[in-house]
């Protein structure tokens, strides 16, 4: 959806964003209320409202980092909560994804959170599913995690869905000790991903899991995997400068 790109009020929200990934909350907090301000009027069109509702939830997923960093755990999560409760978007995506490590096991929230997860993870947000690929491995249920990706990439719907779901069914089958499958799949999706795969971040995310994936094999002595490796990490290298 546009959302009045190239527009004062959307280049505010866009570098309140990219300021939070950084860490720079406080910075993010100036540009998101200057994009607020800019949005300010009576006689709003739909989406300068859409864009309204998004600053605004971006600032409150800014004043839950601020009380997270100062160590306010429980307004932390109340706040994230709050946004997690939002419309579906990028915003949402990043409150879950710093709710989840703030959570106990036996924290209320987690069935919105992992409902929420899944919500965003079947609209195309692989983000969403990694968050719970990495939470299913954390408590050593990477096999589990392995079965539900392998249904995601059976029922993916389109080409960027088969490669989320495939890159991450990489990393199950890694952490579940299946190098092997992991490392002929990750060669599977390279001979593809050259013209196919277009989304920046998770192209990102294939060259991590890439060089986890090959690290293993040539731990095993693999020369492919050895070589492969080397080239993987120069290439995430020059992604990450």
């Amino acid at each position: 959806m546009n959302l009045l790109t190239g527009t004062p009020a959307f280049v505010q929200y866009s570098r309140g964003l990219e300021h939070y990934d950084y860490g720079c909350f406080d910075e993010a907090e100036t540009e998101l209320k200057a994009a607020a301000a800019s949005l300010a009027g009576p006689a709003l069109s739909l989406r300068e409202e859409e864009l309204l509702g998004l600053t605004n939830a971006a600032l409150t997923l800014v004043y839950a980092a601020q009380s997270s960093r100062r160590g306010e755990k429980t307004a932390a999560i109340a706040q994230f909560v709050e946004v997690v409760n939002t419309a579906d978007s990028l915003v949402k995506l990043r409150a879950i994804t710093a709710l989840v490590p703030l959570l106990d096991a036996k924290s209320p929230h987690w069935p919105l959170v992992e409902g929420e997860i899944d919500v965003l993870a079947r609209r195309g947000y692989w983000q969403a599913e990694n968050v719970v690929l990495q939470g299913r491995i954390g408590t050593g249920n990477a096999a589990a995690a392995a079965s539900h990706l392998e249904d995601r990439l059976r029922q993916a719907e389109n080409v960027h869905d088969a490669f989320a779901a495939a890159i991450l069914l990489a990393h199950a089958w890694l952490a579940a000790g299946r190098t092997l499958e992991a490392w002929l799949l990750i060669r599977n999706i390279e001979r593809d991903a050259g013209t196919d795969l277009v989304d920046i971040e998770l192209r990102v995310e294939f060259l991590r899991v890439a060089a986890a994936v090959a690290g293993a094999r040539a731990a095993m002595n693999d020369a492919d995997a050895q070589q492969a490796k080397s080239v993987y990490d120069a290439a995430l290298r020059e992604v990450q400068r």
